[in-house]
């Protein structure tokens, strides 16, 4: 019931997005800013500031427009930019503005502003070094921050102490010097570290006084942490495998940034299972007691499972703390009046000790539903028969594989504000599989409910789960009354028929729901899918892919599609050379200690990849994923060469010597052959307990995360105008 189920596919933005069960609640996206003022060096140079986007789109642009001394703007990543300034010759400070636009969905735009202060040329730098905490006796990770106002461009920043329990400093992040301080066996201890900043044959320094407390202060734990934030699902008994109710609880000390956690926190997720239903209804707790680690499958009676029970702790830099499971441990849950106290001692994977406590005034998500005995998987039910004799239709491209193409179809009978649905009314998504045509009109003919990728398939209901948040695909229907309630049933049997006529194409479903319901529709008007992509291979004639000196990086994901192997995504990086090479696999192997199994990979003819299969390639609002050539590699990283594998075999040979040999002949997407093969040590990373796939590949063009399989289906959710007063989300995993 929580496993994460993802297709791989990709889709344009239709007018109907997301939908009151899906938490991201449709809003624009948003520019955000730590610091509305920022400060340029009277001498000029480069300026670096933080910014995120929230609800950010699949095809966002952030560009800026500044005063005329301003030049040169750059989104480094998601999360920093930068900017030159020329040198300040006025003879007096000056004041700037950026204003940064986010420009999505073709013309639409949100804004953001940031004063920019320069002083003059010539003014000297100056050093400020920021507040250091106590360290903890056990030792770790330290961060020291610095500004530095008027900084020389080629100015460096260093650090030292002569305390011989602080090594290893870093200085890649700017403003930030990192150190690790060694565990403490004695009395309290400080030491002193002198930073340095050199510039132009000059230096000034600034002194930090490091205290490190005394061994004994913290003799029991590992890990101690005391938090006030708690964000949790309530689900009922829909996930208890004999009825428990299911408590979804995550610990914190910073909050989620849009269903995401954020760098620099630490959280604590408890899955946690009860056999007592609540004892208020309307406000769902977990029963007062002591709850003790589980067993993997099992959701007994005042436990907490280990199969999804984790924690994760990281610096703002995105340095990991810790990202574990859970081996044993137990969980204390206590009330007074309404504040709730939970009290967690835990040993982790990695066998270290955790102490956490939580105090405040908790309030669960619930996402219980009613009871849909005929499918667990969707406990509300639709409960009704429906008629739609829909207005309006709407159809986009999903994926292909070559020759089929997948396409998903809204019909809905209620009127459009803007872009947004008014209820009451319905909303019926179809999910179909034609023969691929890239002239917009869908094929003709009769489409029956089965879960086979041939040609004239309807597929049927199911939803995705990916971070809590449920994304519905296949056939399914929402019915959302005046209320704004809603009800979705998902489309079991049935099938719809397409036929031509002289209003353009007339659709006609006949569908039987999950609980049994009967849901009938008809469009008769035009209808013209959108984002069919045509080939987009650079090659011009068969190539070899000159992989010598290439360097090979391979991530391991688990039994990501669940269908029994394990999936990895491998990228071979040129070093001098032109050429790289991406794929994604799943292998026959299930355990990262046995690496990427040798075999011949054939390309995948479903939408989720099966032992002995690669991802076919093909590209996505600017991005390409699958299994692609890549070349033209410039000084950033960024590519302008690339050739999708639409067909062929790839051999992955693992060597005794612990190398990997490839090789590998394909046919690209306008009929040009390329092959290649390279040999070499494979760097191989286990991130099969991430919470999602956080990986930054040296390139624009990267496999496809997870995060953006869930956004391919969160743009295909239908989006209901909001009430009068906003109702809150039923959040669902």
């Amino acid at each position: 019931m929580k496993r994460f189920y993802f297709l791989l596919m990709a889709a344009g933005a239709l007018f109907m997005a997301s939908c009151e069960q899906n938490p991201v609640n449709g809003d624009p996206p948003q520019i955000s800013t730590p610091e509305t003022s920022i400060a340029a060096p009277g001498n000029g140079g480069t300026v670096n500031f933080a910014y995120s986007i929230t609800n950010a789109a699949a095809d966002g642009e952030l560009t800026a427009e500044m005063a005329e001394w301003m030049h040169d703007f750059t989104a480094v990543n998601d999360t920093l930019a930068s900017f030159s300034a020329d040198p300040n010759d006025s003879g007096s400070d000056r004041e700037g503005k950026i204003t940064l636009i986010y420009t999505y969905g073709g013309a639409n735009t949100v804004t953001a502003e940031i004063n920019v202060t320069q002083t003059q040329a010539g003014a000297e730098p100056t050093l400020t070094l920021g507040e250091v905490e106590p360290v903890p006796a056990q030792g770790g990770i330290v961060e020291l921050t610095y500004t530095i106002t008027d900084p020389v461009e080629n100015g460096e920043i260093s650090a030292d102490t002569e305390a011989g329990w602080i090594t290893d400093f870093d200085y890649s992040q700017s403003g930030v010097i990192t150190f690790t301080a060694a565990a403490n066996d004695n009395a309290e201890r400080n030491a002193d570290i002198t930073v340095t900043y050199e510039y132009d044959g000059k230096t000034i320094e600034a002194t930090a006084t490091i205290t490190q407390e005394a061994a004994g202060s913290d003799p029991l734990y590992d890990y101690e942490y005391e938090f006030d934030l708690l964000s949790g699902t309530y689900y009922g008994t829909e996930m208890g495998v004999n009825g428990e109710y299911n408590y979804y609880t995550w610990i914190s000390d910073l909050p989620f940034d849009d269903g995401y956690t954020q760098l620099g926190g630490t959280y604590y997720l408890f899955d946690i299972f009860n056999a007592d239903g609540p004892a208020d209804a309307s406000n769902p707790l977990p029963t007062a007691g002591t709850y003790v680690l589980g067993e993997p499958g099992a959701t007994s009676d005042m436990t907490f499972t280990p199969d999804y029970s984790q924690a994760l702790s990281t610096t703002v830099d995105n340095t990991v703390i810790f990202d574990v499971t859970f081996t044993e441990g137990t969980l204390e849950i206590s009330y007074e009046g309404d504040v709730m106290t939970i009290e967690a001692v835990i040993t982790d994977n990695e066998g270290k000790t955790h102490h956490v406590t939580y105090t405040g005034t908790p309030a669960y998500d619930d996402a219980s539903g009613g009871d849909n005995p005929d499918n667990p998987d969707n406990p509300n039910g639709l409960g009704m028969d429906l008629d739609i004799q829909a207005t309006t239709a709407v159809a986009s491209y999903v994926t292909d594989n070559g020759s089929s193409m997948q396409i998903n179809i809204q019909l809905t009978d209620m009127p459009l504000e803007g872009s947004s649905l008014i209820p009451p009314g319905s909303v019926l998504v179809l999910e179909l599989i034609m023969p691929f045509d890239d002239s917009g009109n869908p094929a003709t003919g009769t489409y029956t409910i089965n879960e086979t990728s041939n040609d004239f398939a309807a597929l049927p209901g199911s939803y995705i789960d990916f971070m809590g948040y449920i994304y519905y695909t296949g056939c399914y229907v929402q019915y959302t009354d005046a209320n704004y309630s809603q009800k979705t049933g998902l489309m079991m049997e049935g099938e719809v028929q397409i036929d031509p006529s002289g209003n353009g194409f007339l659709i006609s479903c006949s569908f039987t729901a999950d609980d049994g319901s009967i849901v009938t529709c008809e469009y008769d008007g035009p209808i013209t899918i959108s984002g069919i992509p045509g080939p987009y291979s650079t090659l011009t004639g068969d190539y070899t892919v000159d992989l010598e000196g290439a360097t090979g990086y391979a991530e391991f994901y688990g039994d990501y599609y669940g269908t029994g192997g394990s999936n990895w995504v491998i990228q071979i990086l040129p070093t001098t050379g032109n050429d790289g090479l991406q794929t994604e696999i799943v292998c026959s192997s299930t355990t990262f200690a046995d690496g990427i199994t040798s075999g011949i990979y054939s390309p995948s003819i479903e939408y989720s990849l099966y032992p002995g299969e690669y991802a076919t390639g093909y590209m996505a609002s600017g991005s390409i994923y699958g299994t692609n050539y890549l070349g033209g590699f410039d000084d950033m990283g960024y590519v302008s060469q690339f050739a999708p594998a639409i067909s062929g075999d790839m051999n992955i040979v693992q060597n005794d010597d612990g190398t990997y040999t490839i090789s590998f002949a394909f046919l690209d997407d306008k009929g040009n052959t390329w092959d290649g093969e390279w040999s070499g040590a494979m760097e191989v990373v286990d991130v099969s307990y991430a919470p999602a796939r956080t990986s930054i590949t040296p390139y624009r063009e990267n496999t496809l995360s997870m995060e953006q399989k869930a956004g391919i289906y969160k743009s295909l959710q239908p989006r209901i105008a909001e009430p009068a007063v906003k109702k809150a989300s039923l959040v669902k995993r």
